[in-house]
Formats: C-alpha cells, structure tokens, sequence
C-alpha cells in the first residue's frame, strides 16, 4: 500500500526522534570510547602510602658506636725523639758542621803544600790518630803532585746518619757524597764518591776520627 503524502511526513518525524535517542544514550555521562577502564575503590578501605620496616631484620644484629666508650683524642703530642738518642739535636749539629769542615780541609790542596802546612788545616777537626794517618798519606802523594802541578778543591754533602752509638764514647757516622775538582798536568777532572765519616764526643766539641769508603765505615 503507497503511504499517502502526510502519512510519510509523520513516518520521517518519528525516526528522526529514535536517532536523537540513540544520540544522547551512546555520548551521555558515564560513557568513555577508547579510553582505559578506571579502577574503582571500595568506600570503606584506604590505600596504604607507607610501610614500616623493623628497626632491626631477624637475625642480623645492630651495631652502634657508643660516644661514652669510644672517645675521640682532643691534642696528639709530637715525640722528642732525642730523648731516645744518646745525643742532643745541638751535638748533631755540631758533629754535622765538623764533618762538612773536615771534608773540606781535607780535599783541597796544593803541589805546593807541605804535610805539615796540610795537617794544621786539620788539626782542629781530626783526632790525632787520624792525623798522623792523614799527614802521612799526603806526604807520599806529594812527589807525584808536584810533577803533575796538581791542585785539588773538594766540598761534601750529608746523606744521612748510617749509625751511632753511646758507649765507650757517644759517636755518629754520616755518608757524605765528596765531590773534587782536579787538575793534573794541564787536565781538569771532577770525581764524586761516598764515604762514611765517623765523628766522636770530645771535650768542648766533636772530632772527625774515621774516613771510609761507603759501606766499609765504623759500626
């Protein structure tokens, strides 16, 4: 049967009403499309934000420090080490000077010396029984200097202490670095080695009374 003119008209209002439904129920409130589900919360419980742990797990013990047994030292005092020594810090500045003194005496000289004139240099820096050696030790050299015109000029310096001692006399021994400047014969040479040189306790001072080569000083 062909729907009359108005009979379609009332047909068209009513589906337009049915879209307008469909409309509002599919995008009302409550309604999300492709979002993700939010998860819901029952009134009576709250969520923890927290958790306290033991102050100590089982089985492992604590340990502290206790400010009452473990004291923290207020002053550390430097020791005197010289009142461990059997010389006092001005003996071993004195024995230290002769020593340097000696070493230079000792290696600068002349062709044109004498043994004696090279003994008083020492003299007042050697014992006597190192003198005696000295003199005599120049005197041999001597003829063979005056034929080379040879002159000597020697300096040393203190490497360290490689001993000391208290009884029967207080002593150090220092290992000094001698250095000499030659001329022989219209030559110049420099030469450098090591000694221990033992210095003794005297009246009124220190005296040199050994010279050695490195290694081979008094013990």
């Amino acid at each position: 049967m062909e729907l009359s003119t108005g009979q379609k008209r009332g047909l068209f209002a009513v589906v337009v009403v049915l879209l307008a439904a469909l409309g509002i129920f599919l995008l009302g409130p409550g309604r999300s499309h492709g979002g993700s589900p939010t998860a819901s919360t029952s009134s009576g419980a709250t969520p923890s934000t927290a958790t306290t742990l033991p102050a100590n797990l089982a089985g492992v013990p604590s340990y502290q420090v206790n400010p009452t047994t473990a004291p923290v030292p207020t002053s550390i005092k430097s020791p005197n080490i010289y009142t461990w020594l059997p010389f006092t810090q001005s003996d071993l500045d004195a024995a230290a000077n002769v020593t340097l003194a000696f070493v230079k005496a000792d290696e600068t000289f002349s062709y044109t010396d004498t043994a004696t004139g090279f003994g008083k240099r020492l003299s007042s820096y050697v014992e006597t029984s190192l003198l005696t050696s000295l003199e005599e030790t120049f005197q041999t050299g001597l003829p063979q200097w005056q034929q080379q015109r040879f002159t000597s000029t020697g300096a040393g310096a203190i490497n360290s202490i490689t001993s000391f001692g208290g009884s029967p006399s207080t002593s150090i021994t220092f290992l000094v670095t001698i250095t000499n400047q030659t001329t022989a014969s219209g030559k110049t040479s420099t030469k450098t080695g090591q000694y221990d040189v033992t210095t003794v306790a005297v009246a009124g001072g220190w005296q040199v009374n050994d010279i050695e080569q490195a290694g081979q000083g008094n013990r």
